[in-house]
């Protein structure tokens, strides 16, 4: 009868460490669910903060895009004009319907004092005029200095809308 009892304790043992075993498998297992859980949540909120992110930085640069677009269609427009302008200018020179003159310049060689003027001409001061070539220079290089200073302040726009 001792022996019984020995099997029996000892069954019990081998029961009571099966059921130990099983219960230590499941608790990995409960554990290694748990950590499954927690990294497919933190995963969906680093994706939805990378997707919030990248929205808000593609609405930064759409309106970056917006904001130089609309800096080069002023730019061209204001260009346009100064080019118009120019021509009207040069064309104004080539004419004869605008001269340009130096106010500060002295006349050399006046005519003889009452030499009458040629016919279809006035007798307004000519003194100090520019030819045709050197005023149609100047205000060609005026007009390219403008543009410069088109472009210069377009660039710096461009650079101030960067900045916000």
């Amino acid at each position: 009868m001792g022996y019984g009892y020995l099997v029996a304790a000892i069954a019990g043992l081998v029961a009571l460490g099966a059921a130990g075993y099983e219960g230590y498998q499941l608790g990995g297992d409960h554990v290694r669910a748990e950590y499954a859980a927690r990294d497919i949540k933190q995963a969906k909120e680093a994706a939805a903060l990378a997707q919030a992110t990248q929205e808000k930085y593609r609405a930064q640069e759409q309106a970056h895009s917006q904001a130089v677009a609309a800096i080069a269609n002023d730019y061209q427009g204001r260009l346009t004009d100064a080019q118009a302008k120019t021509a009207i200018a040069l064309n104004a020179i080539r004419s004869g319907s605008v001269r340009l003159r130096d106010p500060g310049a002295k006349a050399c060689g006046d005519p003889a004092p009452g030499t009458p003027a040629a016919p279809g001409r006035g007798n307004g001061d000519t003194a100090g005029g520019l030819s045709d070539q050197l005023a149609t220079f100047l205000v060609s290089e005026a007009a390219r200095a403008d543009q410069v200073v088109l472009q210069l302040t377009a660039c710096q726009a461009v650079i101030i809308s960067d900045r916000k």
